[in-house]
């Protein structure tokens, strides 16, 4: 018996070593998973065209979208042409009519929203320039979207800011929809 129990504790104490190599590799490997979606979501992409249209289209499709509440779009943009209109953003609900979209209209940002009660709506009436050269950051603007419900809020404004600019602040436009949307 004594002889049996021996060899109990002795495969007890080799799991238990077991057991902690495998938590720890298991920390590890999650450790470095956030440290690659922290790396990730850092990552910024910039699109231009290279063809001689000057157009540029990229689409993604994101591998799981769910009706939400909340919306929220941020986009750094600038452009280099006379372009006066363009749709810089368009996601479309894949078993209705719904979507949200950020445009360029008359060169002035614009969120556009339907998500079940009725179009929603808001403009910003900041110019949007043409940039010279779009390696200059000074030529970007910062664009965020942000629809809780059936209200949508969009800020507008330029990437760099001189010191004191009365944009730094971003002060968002906001407009509603009908409610219940």
């Amino acid at each position: 018996a004594s002889q049996i129990a021996m060899t109990a504790r002795r495969q007890q104490e080799e799991f238990a070593v077991w057991n902690n190599s495998i938590a720890a590799k298991l920390n590890e490997l999650r450790s470095k998973i956030m440290q690659a979606r922290h790396t990730a979501d850092g990552i910024r992409l910039s699109m231009t065209s290279k063809n001689d249209g000057g157009s540029c289209v990229r689409t993604y499709q994101p591998s799981h979208l769910e009706p939400s509440t909340m919306s929220s779009v941020v986009l750094t943009y600038a452009i280099s042409s006379q372009q006066r209109d363009a749709l810089l953003f368009y996601l479309p609900s894949s078993s209705s009519e719904d979507f949200i979209a950020v445009e360029m209209v008359n060169r002035k940002m614009r969120f556009v929203w339907n998500v079940g009660g009725g179009p929603g709506e808001v403009t910003h009436p900041l110019h949007i320039q043409t940039a010279g050269d779009l390696s200059n950051d000074q030529h970007w603007y910062r664009v965020e979207a942000e629809r809780i419900s059936n209200v949508g809020r969009l800020s507008v404004r330029p990437q760099v800011l001189p010191d004191g600019s009365p944009l730094a602040s971003g002060t968002p436009v906001t407009n509603a929809s009908a409610p219940g949307s």
